[in-house]
């Protein structure tokens, strides 16, 4: 069979034949056309994988396209979109056999265009910008990752993407969790306030509650994001934070937190965990406070947020 014959596979989609063919074909022979028709196979081969929910597969295949690609004749750059597209499709898998950070240090991150970080629109729904998209996949590949040395790359990626998205509050968040998990957690804070004196996200107050040293603001702030959580099977982490920073000194207002996270265990069928019973049995002589009283506590407690 020839190079033309095997690109007719392909254009008519049957994608492994045309595979399976070419593989053989490349083994014995780089020419031109043959190199090009190896590379557009395997990155069909490799959709294919993904599209079948097998990521090792087509992890191995773009390992195999990303070393013949310097062979490869690609005056349009058509090829290297075609190896971002794949890496971020990939990447969504969040497999440990690829590394999308690894990935964009060989595609170059200076290699994006203006373009990528222009907002799409499919359907009359707004699209992140491509650029938003692998700062998001770097974030949390970053996040999953034991090394600093990639966080701080990543972080550097973040700051270029805010500088053409200075408003887009995913990257700035993403900016101060990484700035936390780095060791600069005062300026992780900044940022988080800055997010919280302006958005209404549950998570925002959650996180920065995280983060304070400073108990009576981590009380507030984990106030207002049990009043911002719409969902009170989302409540629970925050009551529970809630319930642990008041059960020394406020025991009745714990003590109606902790209620609240038991019954929306039970209602979902779960059992109490260990941090549970332990906190259940220092509160067990405790009458709650009343719903009204709860409210009246919580507007008090954000009081204290003046900033």
């Amino acid at each position: 069979m020839t190079v033309k014959e095997v690109f007719e596979l392909r254009k008519q989609g049957r994608v492994e034949e045309a595979y399976q063919t070419i593989v053989p074909m490349y083994k014995v022979h780089h020419g031109h056309y043959t190199t090009i028709c190896m590379f557009w196979c395997g990155a069909d081969m490799a959709k294919l994988h993904l599209d079948r929910k097998e990521p090792q597969q087509a992890a191995r295949i773009m390992a195999s396209l990303q070393r013949l690609y310097p062979s490869l004749d690609d005056k349009d750059r058509s090829a290297h979109q075609a190896l971002l597209n794949l890496a971020i499709e990939l990447a969504k898998t969040e497999i440990d056999d690829f590394s999308f950070s690894q990935f964009m240090d060989w595609w170059g991150t200076d290699n994006l265009t203006d373009d990528d970080w222009k907002a799409g629109e499919s359907n009359s729904h707004p699209l992140p910008a491509r650029g938003q998209k692998i700062a998001t996949l770097l974030f949390h590949e970053a996040r999953r990752s034991d090394s600093d040395e990639t966080k701080k790359k990543v972080l550097t990626f973040i700051e270029t993407a805010l500088q053409h998205l200075p408003r887009n509050r995913n990257l700035q968040r993403a900016k101060a969790l990484l700035l936390a998990q780095t060791d600069d957690k005062q300026h992780a804070i900044e940022i988080y306030r800055r997010l919280a004196r302006y958005g209404k996200e549950a998570y925002i107050f959650s996180e920065l509650a995280e983060l304070s040293d400073d108990k009576i603001e981590q009380i507030a702030l984990t106030v207002k994001a049990v009043q911002l959580q719409r969902s009170e099977a989302f409540r629970q982490k925050d009551r529970l934070r809630l319930a642990l920073l008041l059960a020394d000194k406020r025991p009745q207002y714990a003590r109606y937190e902790l209620d609240q996270v038991i019954a929306q265990r039970q209602r979902a069928g779960q059992h109490n965990n260990r941090q549970i019973n332990t906190l259940l049995r220092q509160l067990q002589n405790t009458t709650p406070a009343t719903h009204t009283e709860q409210q009246e506590f919580y507007t008090k407690a954000l009081k204290c947020l003046k900033w």
